[in-house]
């Protein structure tokens, strides 16, 4: 996390994290280091515990982080649903000896 934090700005202090400068993290984030939303809510939750560290320290008194809700686009995922034909040949068709396992999952 350090090295993102200091590639996103080398002089950033623990009073510069207000909302714009955690939407401008977010798109950092995504869009120059190329993560996935689970990677980026796992950095903000670890940022936000570091700020929070840094106000029980001392160090800051601002607590803007504590409301910021990231906005993360998703994706619509389409469902695809098998044919009535590729059910009963997944059901039909025999098990290697070797993958007998797969009958659990059959």
């Amino acid at each position: 996390m350090k090295n993102h934090l200091l590639a996103f700005d080398k002089d950033i202090q623990f009073n510069d994290w207000n909302e714009f400068r955690l939407t401008d993290y977010v798109n950092y984030l995504r869009n120059e280091k190329k993560m996935r939303n689970s990677t980026i809510n796992n950095q903000l939750d670890f940022l936000r515990w570091f700020l929070r560290w840094g106000i029980e320290r001392g160090y800051s008194e601002n607590r803007a982080f504590e409301v910021f809700k990231a906005k993360l686009k998703t994706t619509q995922k389409k469902v695809i649903f098998l044919t009535w034909e590729e059910l009963n040949r997944l059901r039909e068709d025999p098990i290697p000896e070797t993958k007998k396992y797969l009958e659990r999952v059959r």
